[in-house]
This record gives structure tokens, sequence and C-alpha cells, in this order.
């Protein structure tokens, strides 16, 4: 029983740090809701914290991305990528995209100020988590996106989703 209150207190308190990022949003747009280049880049951020979790892949090119992108074309990893909320955005010779089911690369206009400095930094992959903060790096010669999604799954967040879904 106290396990059981337990979950349930773990379930409303990320339901309440998703929704306050859902405020700080409303937040950062004001009254008239038009937001500047810099209150777009916090919302952007607002936008991925307790909400989506993100590899960040930086790679010499788009050769060595091609692997993952093959990946990405099973209904298997697709349902797993988005089971995980996991959202994967690459940087390509200076240019920002995200990697989408079917290996698609959708390029993006603008990106958060840290999601790109996140992506900037050397070479390799890099998980955050739902809370913003890097989890794990991979260098280009040891990623695998299998190792990825077992280390996610035993990541608390992810454990009490799971246990949230098999409640439901």
């Amino acid at each position: 029983m106290a396990y059981q209150r337990l979950l349930t207190s773990l379930a409303v308190t990320t339901s309440a740090l998703a929704l306050s990022g859902f405020i700080l949003i409303e937040q950062v747009a004001g009254v008239g809701g038009q937001m500047t280049a810099d209150q777009q880049n916090t919302a952007d951020q607002a936008n991925h914290l307790w909400r989506h979790r993100l590899l960040l892949v930086k790679l010499a090119d788009k050769e060595q991305l091609q692997p993952l992108i093959d990946s990405l074309k099973s209904i298997e990893q697709q349902q797993a990528l988005s089971e995980r909320k996991l959202i994967i955005y690459t940087d390509i010779d200076n240019k920002y995209y995200q990697l989408l089911n079917q290996g698609q690369l959708i390029e993006m206009s603008s990106l958060s100020t840290e999601v790109q400095t996140k992506l900037a930094s050397e070479q390799g992959v890099r998980l955050v988590g739902l809370d913003g903060r890097v989890k794990a790096y991979y260098s280009a010669s040891e990623f695998n996106l299998q190792a990825v999604i077992a280390l996610i799954d035993t990541m608390p967040m992810r454990q009490a989703e799971i246990i949230v879904q098999s409640a439901q």
C-alpha cells in the first residue's frame, strides 16, 4: 500500500513538473503572446524539459550517421523511441536537423541555445534526460542505440513511466 502511494505521488509530481513547463512557456510569451528570439529559445528549452529525452548527435559527416538512420527504419525502433519520449537532433556541417522516424532528416530553422551548445561541443552522442541534464556520452565508435534504450529503461523517471503505463 505504501508503495502504491509512493508511485502515485511520483506520477503526480511528474505531471506537476510537466505542467510547470507549460506555465513557463505562457509566462515567457507574455500578455501579447509575441516572443522575441531570446524568449523563443527559452520556450524551446521549456518545451523539452520534463517532456522529452534528447539524443544529440554530432559526427564528422553524414556517412557516420547512416547506421542510426538505417536503424530508425525499423518499426520496433520507432516504437521504442516513441515510448521513451526520445527526440534526436544532429549537427551536420553546422546545420541542425531532427532525425525522424523512417530516417528522415528535417532541417531545423532554430534550436534552443542550450541544445545548440551541447551539439557544438566535441563529436559524439549525448543523451539528455527529462530534467535537461546530460546522462551519458558515447563516442561515435562506441555508440549503439540499443545501449541507449537500455540505459533509459534503468532511469527512475522511465521506471515510473512503465509503472504508470502498466496501471492504465
